[in-house]
């Protein structure tokens, strides 16, 4: 909440005061400024301006509140070389929760019509005191900003328009910058620091109402709602459902650019265990051509238990059209509409991805297990979960995979298959798969470009398929309306790679060693019974004798095996067709055309 409150701080501080070196330009000294905007107190003692054309009585003028008039033209008329002010305080009085912040050594340079080339201020520190949370204190480093528009962040607080959406973004500043920012947690429960926080090309409009306007009308609204308790408050009204709508706006009328973070650290004092989060860069973006949010080379710890993260990142995520939506449905009161009308309310999606994931934490082990606890390791090379081409919110691309699950199977496991597993003689699983699909608009159909899974050191598969006659109706959030839509799909082409990478063999082993055979002996017993059982299932034409062999010489001596399933027919081979040859699956090969090999 520091860091939220005092980053911006530092750039609106200097809109309180701007001031473009014309000719006859002069010195003026100006003490005791102060500026109260009810939410915001600002107080300068003193103030030192070089190069500016305006006598201290006018100065004065243009910036004392009490003058009255448009402060946005008032602003327009400040310039100066520089101005520099040994101090600058802030003090904030939001809903119980009180902050002062003063600014040290501040200098502002190149001022013209009320654009700061250039702000710099020494460091900054303060403290922040809650009613329930307790106090807690920061400081800052060097703090920089440039190009920083004063006259558009007055439009923005104090004046309105009608249609905010017709009036295009302004750029708010062009750059601001913090060095080592740290905070001590209230009641010594840890700290928090930064080295380095950074952000660009902010851009921001007036909205409906000014922002001063919203801030304080929902500030009444919170209190309000405090005040009549838990439990007895009334249902939201109409015009408490506009002021929220026009919270939103709040959002819907700012670009924050880009905004990155480095060197984070924060220490937790606990009970038993102390707690440690680094973050070594953190970036966020709206930008409309990079949005999204990134982190890199995180760690955290508490106690015995352990994480590290190398990158995480989400990419092309927006709210915008989720904000308006909502917007719309809360500027008429209509709180149904945020239920029943969910779709406009769905955000454009995107992709989340991380690397280098790994875990590490003491075993819960059996009650009777003696001894030390074991440390129980975990790790992901890479996960990757995106979507994309969006029919009315609903996704119609889909990619989901992840690179070297790496996990040992737990000894004391009561699962059969991971007892299994153990039997086999494995010790650990590492796992990857892929699902990668998307459904073409103008062909109606599904390419499924991959649905891969594998084992390391026991097997794999890989399938790939295209499905034909999906209408856009399969992706209706009317189930009715979806599911009349696939019951008409068809499948028009399947092809299947497995590849056996030590698995079989494990497999062959364990069931022989029931058997009392060798292993061996039950392979070719396998493969004889394949042999003879497939064609009496599958029948003698053509292709289900292709696919005998096939599957007969992978289980006699498995390696890898591949299938090529294929349509006769340009429509595919639909769910009644399916239907019609259960029970007698060598009618299916009159309607496809199979090509299998085993090697």
């Amino acid at each position: 909440m520091v860091l939220a409150l005092a980053a911006p701080s530092a750039v609106f501080v200097a809109g309180s005061l701007a001031f473009c070196q014309p000719a006859h330009a002069a010195d003026v000294t100006i003490e005791n400024l102060s500026y109260d905007m009810g939410l915001l107190k600002i107080s300068i003692p003193k103030l030192d301006v070089r190069g500016t054309p305006l006598s201290a009585s006018a100065l004065r003028a243009l910036l004392d509140p009490a003058t009255g008039g448009d402060v946005v033209s008032r602003l327009v008329q400040l310039q100066a070389t520089s101005a520099s002010m040994p101090s600058v305080v802030l003090t904030q009085d939001i809903a119980g929760t009180k902050q002062a912040t003063t600014f040290h050594d501040v200098v502002l340079a190149d001022i013209r019509a009320g654009v700061i080339g250039l702000m710099k201020a020494a460091g900054a520190s303060g403290e922040m005191n809650d009613q329930v949370a307790g106090k807690m204190t920061f400081t800052a480093a060097a703090i920089s900003a440039e190009a920083v528009d004063l006259p558009l962040a007055a439009r923005v607080l104090t004046t309105s328009v009608p249609n905010p959406e017709q009036v295009p973004m302004g750029l708010l500043y062009r750059s601001f910058g913090y060095s080592d920012y740290v905070i001590e947690l209230p009641m010594g429960a840890g700290k928090v620091s930064i080295a380095r926080i950074f952000g660009r090309e902010a851009k921001a409009r007036p909205g409906r109402e000014p922002l001063l306007t919203t801030m304080r009308s929902v500030m009444d609204m919170a209190d309000k709602h405090n005040a009549a308790g838990a439990g007895k408050r009334d249902e939201p009204r109409k015009a408490e459902l506009a002021m929220i709508g026009q919270m939103f706006r709040v959002f819907e009328n700012f670009e924050y650019g880009v905004m990155d973070a480095e060197g984070l650290k924060a220490t937790f004092k606990a009970d038993k265990n102390d707690g440690l989060f680094e973050i070594g860069r953190m970036r966020l973006s709206d930008q409309a051509a990079n949005p999204g949010f990134a982190i890199s080379q995180m760690r955290a710890e508490a106690g015995p238990a352990k994480m590290s993260l190398a990158e995480f990142e989400m990419r092309d995520f927006s709210f915008r059209n989720t904000i308006r939506a909502a917007i719309e449905m809360l500027d008429k009161g209509d709180v149904t509409a945020l239920m029943t009308d969910y779709k406009r309310l769905i955000p454009k999606l995107g992709t989340i991805r991380l690397q280098g994931l790994a875990v590490e934490g003491p075993e819960t082990g059996s009650p009777r297990r003696t001894g030390p606890p074991q440390t129980f390791r975990a790790a992901l090379k890479s996960f990757e979960l995106g979507v994309a081409s969006q029919l009315d919110g609903i996704p119609t691309a889909l990619k989901f995979g992840a690179e070297e699950l790496a996990a040992p199977l737990p000894t004391n496991s009561r699962e059969q298959g991971v007892r299994d597993l153990i039997a086999m003689g494995y010790k650990d699983i590492n796992l990857s798969w892929l699902a990668d699909l998307a459904w073409q608009k103008d062909s109606r159909q599904i390419d499924v470009k991959a649905l891969n899974v594998s084992a390391k050191d026991m097997l794999s598969a890989s399938i790939t398929a295209q499905i034909g006659n999906i209408s856009a109706e399969a992706f209706s959030t009317d189930m009715a309306l979806a599911q009349v839509a696939w019951l008409s799909a068809s499948a028009q082409r399947l092809t299947l790679n497995v590849q056996n990478f030590g698995g079989f063999e494990k497999i062959l082993a364990r069931e022989a060693g029931k058997a009392n055979k060798t292993p061996d002996a039950l392979r070719r017993e396998w493969g004889t019974l394949a042999a003879l059982a497939l064609p009496a299932i599958l029948g003698d034409s053509d292709g289900a004798k292709a696919l005998t062999a096939a599957v007969s010489r992978f289980v006699a001596r498995p390696g890898t095996l591949d299938v090529d399933l294929k349509a006769r027919l340009p429509g595919g081979v639909g769910l009644a067709d399916a239907v019609a040859v259960i029970g007698a699956p060598q009618a299916l090969f009159d309607k496809i055309e199979v090509t299998a090999s085993a090697k």
